[in-house]
């Protein structure tokens, strides 16, 4: 059906790939940068998913140059969106910090993709489940999901969220934890009261600087345990993708017969 050279439909493949990369950064630059909606959340999520179809097929089939290429230009599109100067002084440093991440990230395919095409070669049979779940494809999205959290704590969304005008101890509370000791009277009441709010006033704004930090490790932790859900969603999705290119013609399974060395007396 597909009448096209193999350089082509790894060439379609590949653009894929950068497309919907570019697509999910997009989406999660207007979650971060615009507006915090579920509708964001969604599409930035089904991106990535497909994201990581295409990602999983184009291990599969691809050659290392196009391969490459196509992982890394990914990867170098979220600069596009999120290039550090939307936090103004320390630009470079926040860009610097993506950029580590980005070679922690292209380590782990490094390494996947060696135990795919290592156990592609040694299996008799292809089972994309333990091709793809075992062999570390949960490492690369929580890598991801590093990168997601740092671009989640440097946006101006999380600087400018509003804690209050403070912290404080209800005096009820404090009248209820001195009731039954009643002989110290109202003025011990009053005078725990402005002692313990003012301690706490003084310490606020040391408080609010780990906020950002918890807001973001909060984000990783729950992106962590998303991954945990999209993985298999992702297996099961490039498994059928699979059979569907191979019905249609898009790629062929060839099975091959190898040959083995035995010894006998």
């Amino acid at each position: 059906m597909f009448n096209l050279t193999s350089i082509q439909k790894q060439i379609i493949l590949g653009l894929k790939m950068i497309a919907f990369a570019l697509l999910s950064w997009f989406f999660l630059y207007q979650l971060f940068y615009s507006d915090i909606s579920i509708t964001f959340m969604i599409l930035t999520a089904v991106c990535l998913v497909f994201w990581g179809v295409t990602f999983c097929a184009g291990t599969l089939v691809m050659n290392k140059k196009f391969l490459y290429l196509a992982f890394v230009l990914s990867l170098l599109s979220f600069f596009i969106f999120f290039h550090g100067a939307e936090v103004g002084p320390g630009q470079f440093r926040v860009a610097f910090y993506y950029f580590l991440i980005m070679i922690l990230i292209f380590i782990t395919f490094l390494i996947f993709r060696g135990r795919v095409i290592y156990d592609k070669k040694t299996r008799l049979k292809l089972h994309f489940w333990r091709i793809f779940m075992k062999k570390g494809l949960a490492w690369i999205f929580t890598a991801l999901c590093l990168l997601i959290a740092f671009a989640y704590y440097f946006s101006p969304s999380l600087g400018e969220l509003s804690f209050g005008t403070g912290f404080e101890i209800p005096k009820s509370l404090i009248d209820k934890i001195l009731g039954p000791i009643g002989i110290l009277g109202q003025e011990a009441s009053d005078f725990a009261y402005e002692l313990i709010n003012s301690q706490l006033s003084s310490r606020e704004n040391t408080i609010k600087e780990y906020i950002p930090i918890a807001l973001a490790v909060g984000l990783f932790v729950s992106l962590r345990v998303l991954v945990i859900i999209l993985v298999p969603i992702i297996i099961l999705l490039t498994s059928l993708s699979m059979k569907l290119s191979t019905k249609l013609g898009f790629i062929k399974i060839i099975t091959k017969s190898a040959k083995a060395e035995d010894i006998e007396t």
